[in-house]
């Protein structure tokens, strides 16, 4: 038996004041583990989430101002910063993914934008100074593309000419990226965090990576999920509905519609460039192969959101389909 699991199981039972039985959970993309168990008679979600690994101390501060700002994000009730184990609220299995469907998306994807919008009014987050999505920032991510995916999932070797080119468009990408308000970002707002409640609405989890960054940011997150496609007319159905939600709240500035809908598909290449990376990086490097399953709906994503944008055009050449060099 693990040793980090057998000092959770006693970690726990020591709160609860009597031996508890711990039923293990699906895991994510991260080094957390989760465990359902019945504390006093409530259900309560145990979370090994190794200290040398996971930002515990983001989650708790996040998870505090979240919470004064109404956002639905589980409670903590217990929190060993040092072992890295917490006790939190459970929300259950229902996952928006698993919801989802084309008579209800209207809904639950705007119970999911309410979120959203609280979660943008945060101006400041207590005892937590959070990144900012920058021009570095962005050139680190956009570098997990070219590194993970075409050097180790491919094995591509690109020439210097495909170098600079590659260079020159992704600098440019994030030139055009940079123009966009910025709000408090979640950075994975999608329906596998997001949870199911019933009467209250949508929970959000995962939320400990937040920074300060783009206004569409999550936006393209939820809408060009990389779980789950919708067709053109119902994404930007959907963006409408967040674009009047904004403008009537006053969050921030935006431009005309048709713009706003551009800077949209502009995140949308950067942040699904970093998925492609991020789910070649869980293959190769953790052994994680399930993600590679994503990449294709990810490179279509890509595909169409460059038809639409000519300035883009050069990195068609470089949405090397999965499995062609390997």
């Amino acid at each position: 038996m693990d040793s980090r699991y057998k000092r959770l199981v006693c970690w726990s039972s020591d709160i609860a004041g009597h031996p508890l039985a711990l039923q293990s959970l699906a895991g994510d993309a991260s080094f957390r583990c989760y465990y359902r168990v019945k504390v006093n008679g409530q259900n309560m979600i145990a979370m090994d989430a190794p200290p040398d690994r996971e930002n515990n101390h983001a989650f708790a501060a996040l998870s505090q101002t979240f919470r004064q700002f109404e956002v639905n994000v589980p409670e903590i009730y217990h929190c060993d910063f040092e072992q890295g184990f917490l006790l939190t609220e459970d929300f259950g299995d229902d996952l928006l993914f698993n919801k989802l469907n084309k008579n209800n998306y209207k809904t639950l994807y705007g119970k999911a934008i309410d979120q959203l919008l609280l979660i943008q009014r945060c101006q400041s987050i207590q005892q937590h100074t959070m990144g900012r999505f920058d021009k570095n920032f962005m050139a680190q991510e956009l570098n997990l593309y070219r590194h993970w995916y075409l050097g180790e999932q491919l094995g591509v070797v690109l020439s210097d000419n495909d170098q600079q080119v590659l260079d020159q468009t992704l600098d440019q990408l994030v030139q055009a990226i940079l123009v966009q308000p910025v709000v408090c970002v979640h950075r994975d707002f999608h329906s596998r965090n997001l949870m199911a409640l019933g009467a209250r609405g949508l929970g959000v989890l995962d939320f400990q990576d937040a920074i300060w960054g783009p206004v569409t940011y999550d936006l393209v997150s939820l809408l060009k999920d990389c779980y789950i496609t919708w067709p053109r007319d119902i994404v930007e159905e959907m963006v409408g509905y967040y674009y009047e939600q904004v403008a009537m709240a006053g969050i921030v500035d935006l431009p005309n519609f048709d713009t706003f809908l551009q800077w949209f598909d502009v995140m949308g290449i950067q942040r699904h460039l970093k998925a492609i990376g991020i789910f070649s990086r869980l293959n190769q490097r953790d052994g994680k192969s399930a993600y590679l399953g994503d990449i294709p709906r990810t490179l279509n994503y890509l595909e169409d959101a460059i038809s639409r944008m000519p300035q883009f055009q050069s990195l068609s050449g470089f949405l090397l389909p999965l499995g062609e060099h390997c």
